[in-house]
């Protein structure tokens, strides 16, 4: 776990620093007190002695009952970043075939570029469908990313000729901080969704090297599915830490099915409609077929020979 932006200008600035770090330092214990979610002392030398420093900190919360491991202060250009790994146990150590045995309910979900970051389905144990969930806000979340690009590009006329290496920093730490923030809002409202219904497994779609570069590219940077690899990334952490065990299984052929009857079809617009004349949302069509293909999959290898 990363803690961001350890005192950002104000310790950056304390003349207790030194002017230049080149190397990441670890804090080990007895070198820093105090830790909290939102500050820190760390010991540090200012050329004279030996002085504690108390520094003020941003980022996501700690975990609860989590272990606190050695922290790392980390420097990125004009920033400090305060790096806090943690370690937490998991209790429940059951496989994914064992929990398919006892009748795991199981979480699918399906990325999108709309104003739905992702839709997601909880099946039960003979795939019928129990809950439906649409993480909304990627129009949102697009609308920021602009409205920042633009300061970004009317501001270049003004620092191009600056002699930094990256003039526009400010508004490119606001870009990562939003990124930052969908994310764990996305992948925190995934996961809440699996506990509300008690699902034991979330299953993820995998794609091909090549599908995968080529939908990132035409999708663009700062839109709903490029933010996808990280909420991807966010809910393995936050899956794992909950007792739910994550599994990305490949997404061939579960856009071009019915979910409802199993024949094919075509997607128009948002709405899939299958040669029998059923019609559905695509990403929910998506996501169901996905959670029953993890789910036959483990039917296959769980009959007799």
């Amino acid at each position: 776990m990363n803690k961001a932006a350890m005192a950002v200008k104000t310790a950056a600035s304390a003349e207790s620093f030194p002017e230049k770090i080149d190397a990441n330092i670890t804090f080990f214990k007895g070198m820093y007190r105090d830790l909290t979610d939102t500050s820190v002392v760390l010991k540090l030398w200012n050329g004279k002695k030996w002085i504690w420093v108390p520094c003020g900190l941003t980022g996501r919360p700690f975990p609860k009952e989590a272990a606190i491991l050695s922290p790392t202060l980390v420097h990125e250009e004009k920033w400090l970043m305060f790096h806090v790994p943690v370690k937490q146990e998991n209790s429940d150590a059951r496989t994914a075939k064992e929990r398919m045995q006892e009748g795991a309910r199981v979480c699918s979900v399906r990325f999108t570029n709309t104003d739905s970051f992702a839709v997601c389905t909880v099946l039960d144990e003979g795939s019928g469908q129990l809950a439906v969930k649409n993480c909304r806000g990627g129009n949102a979340y697009r609308h920021h990313c602009r409205a920042l690009l633009k300061k970004v590009e009317a501001s270049r006329a003004f620092t191009d000729k600056d002699n930094v290496s990256q003039p526009n920093r400010k508004y490119y730490m606001h870009l990562k901080h939003l990124n930052e923030h969908y994310a764990h809002q996305v992948s925190k409202e995934i996961i809440d969704f699996c506990k509300e219904k008690h699902t034991g497994i979330l299953v993820l779609p995998e794609y091909d090297e090549d599908f995968s570069r080529i939908s990132m590219y035409r999708s663009g940077n700062y839109s709903p599915l490029h933010l996808s690899i990280r909420i991807r990334n966010y809910l393995k952490y936050k899956a794992w830490a909950e007792g739910i065990l994550v599994l990305e299984l490949r997404a061939d052929r579960t856009e071009k099915q019915c979910s409802i009857c199993g024949a094919t079809g075509k997607k128009q617009g948002s709405i899939f409609i299958c040669q029998n004349g059923h019609q559905v949302n695509r990403f929910l069509n998506g996501a169901r077929n996905l959670g029953r293909k993890c789910q036959e999959s483990f039917r296959k290898n769980n009959k007799p020979s």
